[in-house]
């Protein structure tokens, strides 16, 4: 019951931000044009990609450090931070430089790169977000979650009124961003026992603990995000501004999936740690998702004609079919992300990365063959099959807990 309270408090504000983040997208489809709403999907694609580099794994591992030592995570939080700043100007210097050289248009680049920055300023976001969420604090989470998504749509809205470029959309999300990380960083320090002090020498290592959970991030995030790059150079970017619009829906709609790893992962991590009564933990936390996601899933898929036209228009009803297909992704999803943390939890990323690589490269594969052939539709069977397989994967490697046992010695068996 404790996982299920976190859950629907997370949930409040997590839902919250999705819909309001769905809302963003519509209006974002309805102000440009199809190839500028292509445009900006791909380059925010690209960006939530170099998200996953600059993370490299330090979420992850605050998340593990908060669980076990609430009072000496403080340290840790601000390496990180600077790591993060540090990691993302390099990351949007090198992006940039490289899409120019294999000939991406200047405005392609100029938006990679404005969404590039925007991504650092929420991954940064997101780090103290994982910390509170590990020291319980699951009602200051949720607030932050669901009144970040609104000042990103209010933010939007404004440069809609004012007939701002595209390039103005994506500053205002950086504007919003650091915004938010502001505000957040001083309502933490008057509520946490987490103080960032301002100094910033002789902080602690992380990147040496966090890697691995790191390059696990980037494979995963490879799997997920190649797609709409794909599409993009292959099927231009009035099939990918369709292709996006559907993947915005699909993806909102696993927001039940990452509530509950959200609220369980904590406990997971611990359980590991402990040695007491992993498997039942592991059970909870899967049931509860797989739950979730079959009925997200139905939802997606009945009311996918509905959903489009409300949300974009009659100019998109070549997405419902896309859709549809998606609703496969919504499903299995559920699976991948529970055996994905119980990977991280149990120490074993170098497995779900070697899983990782194989499913990027059997994508990268079905997807050169199938869109050029299929357009969008191509892309959305492969990303529906593959996630099917890569969440059976995912569980497997964790599969010595799914009956009951305790884990003795958890390191010893990792």
């Amino acid at each position: 019951m404790q996982l299920v309270r976190k859950s629907l408090t997370l949930l409040t504000g997590e839902a919250g931000a999705r819909a309001l983040g769905i809302l963003t997208f519509a209006l974002l489809a309805r102000a440009l044009s199809l190839p500028d709403f292509g445009t900006f999907s791909f380059a925010m694609s690209a960006a939530l990609m170099l998200a996953v580099f600059i993370d490299m794994g330090q979420n992850s591992h605050l998340v593990r450090l908060a669980s076990r030592d609430p009072d000496g995570v403080s340290r840790p939080l601000q390496r990180v931070l600077l790591n993060k700043a540090l990691f993302g100007g390099m990351g949007v210097l090198g992006v940039s430089l490289a899409l120019r050289a294999v000939g991406f248009s200047a405005q392609e680049v100029t938006l990679v790169a404005l969404m590039g920055v925007w991504a650092t300023v929420l991954s940064m976001l997101d780090s103290l977000r994982a910390v509170v969420r590990a020291l319980g604090m699951m009602g200051l989470d949720s607030a932050v979650n669901g009144l970040e998504s609104l000042g990103r749509l209010l933010a939007v809205l404004l440069a809609w009124v004012f007939n701002a470029s595209v390039e103005v959309y994506a500053a205002a999300f950086i504007i919003e961003a650091l915004t938010a990380v502001v505000v957040f960083s001083v309502v933490m320090s008057g509520r946490a026992t987490v103080h960032l002090d301002g100094e910033w020498s002789s902080l602690p290592r992380v990147l040496n603990e966090a890697w691995a959970l790191g390059v696990m991030g980037v494979a995963m995030a490879g799997f997920y995000r190649v797609d709409q790059v794909l599409v993009q150079g292959l099927a231009g970017a009035a099939e990918n501004g369709l292709y996006g619009a559907a993947t915005r829906i699909a993806f909102t709609a696993t927001v039940g999936s990452a509530i509950v790893l959200m609220a369980g992962y904590p406990e997971l991590s611990r359980a590991a740690a402990s040695g007491r009564r992993y498997g039942d933990a592991l059970r909870r936390v899967l049931l509860l998702s797989l739950g979730i996601g079959s009925l997200a899933a139905v939802v997606v898929f009945a009311g996918a004609d509905l959903i489009t036209t409300l949300l974009y228009g009659s100019g998109f009803d070549r997405s419902v079919p896309i859709l549809r297909i998606l609703s496969l992704v919504v499903f299995a999803h559920s699976a991948t992300v529970v055996g994905m943390y119980s990977a991280s939890a149990l120490g074993r990323e170098r497995r779900a990365v070697r899983l990782a690589l194989g499913m990027i490269a059997a994508n990268l594969g079905a997807n050169a063959l199938l869109i050029p052939a299929l357009g969008a539709i191509g892309a959305a069977w492969v990303s529906a099959v593959g996630e099917i397989l890569i969440g059976l994967g995912m569980l497997w490697i964790s599969r010595d807990f799914f009956f009951p046992q305790q884990i003795e010695g958890a390191s010893a068996a990792c």
